[in-house]
């Protein structure tokens, strides 16, 4: 169910999920050669219908690929200088 959280997966919308588990090591999430097949494979089928990835899961998207997916980013990172002025949490 949407939700108005600004960068939640679900902000604004309804949405299906389509999620998966490569077991691997403390500092690698699965056999990199799997890991990109299906987390690479996985993003750019998401990223055809707009999807958004999980905050909590490995994903290759940066800045200027996550801005546009989520209208409220610039709300966002208003609210986070303001609360976090010295960039701690960056």
């Amino acid at each position: 169910k949407q939700d108005d959280i600004y960068l939640s997966p679900v902000f604004g919308r309804d949405i299906g999920v389509i999620s998966m588990i490569v077991l691997g090591t403390p500092t690698q999430s699965g056999p990199p050669d799997v890991v990109s097949v299906f987390d690479k494979g996985l993003e750019q089928i998401a990223k055809k219908y707009s999807g958004r990835p999980h905050w909590g899961k490995l994903h290759f998207a940066r800045r200027a690929d996550l801005e546009p997916l989520y209208p409220r980013f610039q709300d966002f990172k208003a609210v986070r200088e303001e609360l976090d002025p010295n960039g701690m949490f960056l």
